[in-house]
């Protein structure tokens, strides 16, 4: 199979999402529970143990993506909750930047930006990562953009964590006009983003058939 070019990754990934945001309403459906404990792995720095759980999902389902959305549901709540609570904290007056806000977070910070992170990450595991098996007794493995949108979603959750949560509650700190209040927003931001690359390259380094995960 000839390598996809990143375009036709990213233009594969609109028809992907359809099936998960028609999932994403059924909400009587989702195992809440395991995206809870998942995210509480990812609190606790043991990104390792929720990739395991691909591991086990592809020995019995054969996909390492999830078939439930339910982390990606809780993210978008999570998210929303936050970026009011923000508004909120910088006395907001206006519904509709609360409304900015949450679709901000939502939309543009988390699906928009996961769609292309998603896509690029796919396409530079499959391209330049993964081992190429050329026996013909074999099957040719290619990471599956579903489980790279999973390895995001998992990121993005540690990211948040930083980049949301910490940083709310060090608006005190953080707003004022001081060195010492830049040093402190620009440090929630910088552990944000490194978490999320250290997160990212703990799902592809699960992933056997990949070498030089520490690419990411």
């Amino acid at each position: 199979m000839e390598d996809e070019s990143l375009v036709e990754v990213w233009a594969q990934s609109l028809r992907l999402m359809r099936p998960i945001l028609r999932r994403a309403c059924r909400l009587n459906q989702m195992d809440f529970e395991t995206a809870l404990d998942e995210m509480i792995s990812l609190c606790l720095g043991q990104p390792g143990r929720v990739f395991r759980l691909a591991y086990y999902r592809k020995q019995t389902k054969n996909r390492w993506a999830r078939d439930d959305p339910a982390f990606a549901v809780l993210q978008v709540a999570f998210l929303a909750t936050a970026a009011i609570a923000t508004g909120a904290a910088l006395k907001a007056r206006r519904t509709l930047t609360y409304a900015y806000l949450a679709l901000a977070a939502t939309l543009v910070h988390w699906l928009g930006c996961g769609i292309a992170a998603s896509s690029l990450h796919s396409w530079l595991a499959n391209r330049f990562l993964r081992e190429r098996n050329w026996s013909t007794h074999s099957v040719d493995q290619r990471v599956e953009w579903l489980y790279a949108f999973d390895v995001h979603c998992n990121a993005f959750f540690v990211y948040f964590i930083c980049a949301y949560v910490l940083h709310y509650f060090l608006l005190p700190l953080s707003l004022g006009h001081s060195f010492l209040a830049t040093v402190i927003a620009n440090a929630a931001h910088a552990i944000a983003f490194g978490s999320y690359f250290y997160v990212t390259h703990h799902g592809f380094r699960a992933l056997p058939y990949l070498s030089r995960t520490e690419f990411f």
